[in-house]
């Protein structure tokens, strides 16, 4: 990955919440203006449910967190992405270990940006789709 895109996928990085850090969120790719990302996550044991695969709420994070690293490529200074609607299909069951993770921005207007999402497992077995709607909001001042 070139420089520049680097610094784009660290900054994306250390500005994540603590929910990416407990999906094991890595930013492997992510080049300025491009609304694309590649992210990793680690889905440990305890993310399993009652049949061994990862409950479908740890890959739904796991979407939103894929597709908002997509869309912080395309973000202006000051703004913050909300999702409005987000939908997922799954495909397959996902198992516990590393699990891939890509965002593409399909467009991005004035307020309202949408985006397209794909999870898959560690032999490239497709495990499930997402898309959202995110609102393009100006962040609120610091106060102080």
């Amino acid at each position: 990955m070139p420089p520049s895109d680097r610094r784009v996928a660290d900054g994306i990085e250390d500005r994540s919440a603590p929910c990416h850090h407990l999906l094991g969120r890595r930013v492997l790719s992510a080049e300025r203006d491009s609304g694309r990302s590649e992210v990793c996550f680690e889905a440990p044991a305890s993310f399993s449910n009652g049949t061994g695969s990862v409950q479908g709420g740890f890959l739904a994070a796991m979407l939103d967190s894929a597709m908002g690293a997509a869309l912080a490529t395309v973000l202006l200074e000051g703004e913050k992405p909300p999702t409005l609607e987000m939908k997922i299909n799954f495909i397959k069951p996902a198992q516990v270990g590393t699990i891939a993770g890509s965002g593409h921005v399909v467009h991005r207007g004035k307020s309202v940006a949408f985006i397209e999402g794909q999870l898959r497992d560690e032999s490239g077995t497709l495990l499930a789709t997402g898309t959202s709607t995110n609102l393009i909001q100006l962040r609120a001042p610091d106060a102080g």
